[in-house]
């Protein structure tokens, strides 16, 4: 028995297995498998827009085809959202922003009792 468990991770490194003839697949079903990228690339004009429209490792595919996107469908797939870093950097930095929250938090006197070992000990009048 082989462990299939991380098989995602590494898609283009998947090939059908013995016996599986990509002539006998269903490209509705093929069209939505994360693992099948590598094949629907090579295959476009027999993918179905709907189900890969919701595939989430097709977003690449899909942007390079919004005529073709079923965008009900798009509107499901998680990966269309991103991490805006520089808005999350902006938001943490700027006025009464988290690291200023965090920062009033954790260093509040009622706190110097959790600074032992921060490189405070002079503060507090621990002697080693």
């Amino acid at each position: 028995m082989s462990d299939d468990s991380n098989i995602n991770i590494y898609p283009r490194f998947l090939k059908l297995r013995k016996r599986i003839s990509i002539d006998k697949v269903d490209w509705k079903w093929l069209s939505s498998n994360p693992n099948a990228i590598h094949i629907l690339e090579k295959n476009l004009d027999k993918v179905n827009w709907s189900w890969l429209s919701d595939n989430p490792n097709a977003i690449h595919i899909l942007e390079k085809n919004l005529d073709k996107i079923n965008w009900k469908w798009l509107s499901m797939n998680l990966n269309i959202f991103k991490y805006d870093y520089k808005e999350i950097k902006n938001a943490l930095y700027n006025e009464n922003g988290f690291v200023e929250e965090l920062m009033m938090n954790r260093f509040h006197p009622s706190n110097m009792s959790k600074w032992y070992g921060w490189g405070f000990d002079d503060i507090m009048g621990i002697e080693q």
